[in-house]
């Protein structure tokens, strides 16, 4: 089955954030989740963007490595619901290292139209998204 660009685009783009999640880079998260982002974890729990942060900062919450296997996309308007299911190496409040089977349901919305500074027609590849929340849960 063939991808769509957009669902190229997307996968690429989870790709990238879960990467800033692994390797703690939080001037990227910080620019890529809203201020109003929550995190709905494998426990139920939830967690503010600033909350979700400090968890990596402080490694309470700590990510290895990921393995995409799937993304799922949908599109309406200018929000985009991800589901993304992978195997991620990860430790949760100081437990062993495990690897789990993953999913991600993201919301993600437009926040700007990447437009070509020559052209001025849309470029999808400069269009601006943020994640709005993210749930994990098990699959």
């Amino acid at each position: 089955m063939l991808k769509t660009q957009l669902e190229n685009d997307v996968t690429e783009y989870y790709r990238r954030v879960y990467q800033s999640v692994i390797n703690v880079k939080l001037d990227e998260l910080d620019f890529v989740l809203d201020d109003g982002f929550v995190l709905e974890k494998l426990s139920g729990d939830t967690s503010t963007k600033e909350e979700f942060m400090k968890e990596l900062e402080d490694e309470s919450l700590n990510f290895f490595s990921e393995n995409v296997e799937r993304i799922y996309v949908k599109k309406d308007g200018d929000i985009l619901s991800v589901r993304g299911r992978s195997k991620v190496n990860v430790s949760i409040d100081g437990s062993k290292r495990r690897i789990k089977k993953i999913q991600v349901d993201l919301v993600l919305k437009k926040i700007e139209e990447g437009k070509d500074p020559k052209t001025g027609e849309i470029d999808p590849s400069l269009t601006r998204w943020r994640v709005m929340s993210a749930k994990a849960a098990l699959y």
